[in-house]
């Protein structure tokens, strides 16, 4: 099974500090019109999911990491690669759980996907973006 959400970013989306940065970072810059798709396809050995994050038509060249609780928030572990018009970072993951995440550019700008599963508010107060690998990918967490 795939699951694929895209969704548009409105040209002022979240951008309220998030894990690892200050608490009271707010708004710093706006971001154009960008079309978060997350791609969701379990692996052969049936207990990991491959989930490939793309963004596409970003504003500038200002490269951009996946960070999360499934990387320890380490701003450099996954960095977009660019294909085209769209960057793409991917990682696997064990099925049966929910990951918060959230993008980062080089100027230090966090901001969330307007096509995540949901949302989870952080200690910065702000939210964090999730993905729900639970329903349809494995056993949930109890």
């Amino acid at each position: 099974m795939t699951r694929s959400v895209q969704a548009t970013v409105p040209s002022e989306g979240y951008f309220r500090g998030g894990p690892r940065a200050p608490p009271n970072r707010g708004i710093t810059g706006i971001r154009t019109e960008v079309g978060p798709t997350i791609n969701c396809e379990p692996t052969k050995r049936g207990d990991l999911v491959k989930v490939t994050f793309s963004l596409v038509a970003r504003n500038g060249n200002a490269r951009v990491a996946l960070v999360g609780d499934f990387n320890g928030w380490r701003q450099g572990a996954n960095m977009f690669k660019r294909r085209g018009d769209t960057d793409v970072a991917s990682v696997t993951l064990s099925a049966g759980r929910r990951y918060e995440f959230r993008y980062v550019d080089d100027d230090g700008t966090w901001f969330n996907d307007e096509g995540a599963h949901g949302y989870a508010p952080n200690e910065f107060g702000g939210d964090n973006s999730v993905v729900d690998l639970r329903d349809g990918f494995g056993k949930p967490d109890d």
